[in-house]
């Protein structure tokens, strides 16, 4: 997770904060485990099918430049030959890369012919999609991480086991990620 902190006489560690590294893996956990959310994002970007199977990469390498895809998602449909594919970056805080998303928008350019539905997303706190408009607008989609945490909490209170605790617990992440505590 992120940094520790441990006074001289302790020796446990104690968390201060959910970093963006945390939200990624958060993020592709989900994507994997949970058809409802993966539907639920896909949506965001206005995709409807329903998926048969998935395969999620966190921080996919692309081939013709050194830059990383957060997260690559492939969805595969009883009603499609080619999947749908979904590229996710994630940001917490950090500013955009030169250029960053319009590599994104090239490598949706390079793999669109064999896609039947392809577009990226912008997973962030809506406070960063306020600051980097600009950028946020570059995506087919932003996803807040305040709408995943209530996904997250509303699908928590649904169940009552071992997973709605869990569920519950990945919201108060977010939380710890948009407001450092």
């Amino acid at each position: 997770m992120s940094r520790m902190q441990a006074s001289d006489s302790e020796t446990i560690p104690t968390l201060t904060h959910a970093t963006e590294r945390d939200v990624d893996l958060l993020l592709v956990e989900e994507l994997i485990g949970s058809q409802e959310f993966l539907s639920w994002v896909a949506s965001k970007a206005g995709w409807s099918e329903a998926p048969v199977s998935w395969k999620v990469l966190h921080s996919k390498r692309r081939t013709r430049n050194r830059r990383e895809i957060d997260i690559f998602v492939e969805i595969s449909t009883a009603d499609s030959r080619k999947p749908s594919v979904f590229l996710i970056e994630n940001k917490l805080s950090e500013d955009e890369q030169p250029d960053q998303a319009e590599s994104y928008r090239e490598e949706l350019a390079r793999i669109g012919d064999d896609c039947s539905f392809a577009a990226m997303l912008l997973v962030c706190p809506n406070s960063y999609a306020s600051v980097h408009h600009a950028f946020a607008e570059k995506f087919d989609a932003v996803v807040s991480y305040e709408t995943v945490a209530d996904f997250l909490r509303q699908r928590s209170r649904s169940v009552d086991t071992e997973l709605g605790r869990r569920l519950a617990f990945r919201a108060e992440l977010l939380g710890q990620a948009i407001h450092k505590f």
